[in-house]
């Protein structure tokens, strides 16, 4: 009985020493996400998938919670920079929001795994975009 008593006491002692992890994707340091899919629906209610090219964004952005700021590089080589209004986590979920030229979108980022979607919105079409996180390191400008 006292060995056992010994053992536990080891294990509990060897788990209050062991540092907690934080999840990798919680937003306490910058990652990149690279488009996996996209879907556009209209008002219609047609759908499409679509490749990132041929709707305009770009195939992979740098998300830097830190500094508020999703920056990427467009199909035409320049620099997008936006600004993330709003930041929450919930459940494991880190959640971000803002708008870029008019457009309003919304990223929901599984804390532990770095699977993304993201939402973004017009009048006339909203787009839902499937996205693999990875902590590699940003670039100034994602391509």
């Amino acid at each position: 009985m006292r060995t056992i008593f010994l053992i536990f006491s080891i294990g509990i002692w060897h788990l209050s020493q062991t540092p907690a992890r934080a999840a990798d994707f919680d937003g306490t340091r910058p990652f990149v996400c690279t488009v996996m899919q996209v879907v556009a629906c209209d008002r219609t209610g047609e759908v499409e998938k679509d490749a990132a090219e041929d709707v305009n964004l770009p195939r992979s952005f740098s998300i830097d919670v830190g500094n508020k700021l999703a920056i990427s590089t467009g199909p035409a080589g320049e620099t997008r920079k936006t600004s993330i209004e709003t930041v929450r986590h919930v459940n494991g979920t880190l959640i971000l929001e803002g708008v870029q030229l008019g457009k309003a979108w919304h990223a929901v980022i599984n804390e532990e795994t770095g699977k993304a979607t993201i939402t973004s919105t017009t009048e006339p079409t909203v787009f839902v975009v499937f996205a693999d996180c990875s902590l590699d390191k940003p670039t100034a400008a994602a391509k």
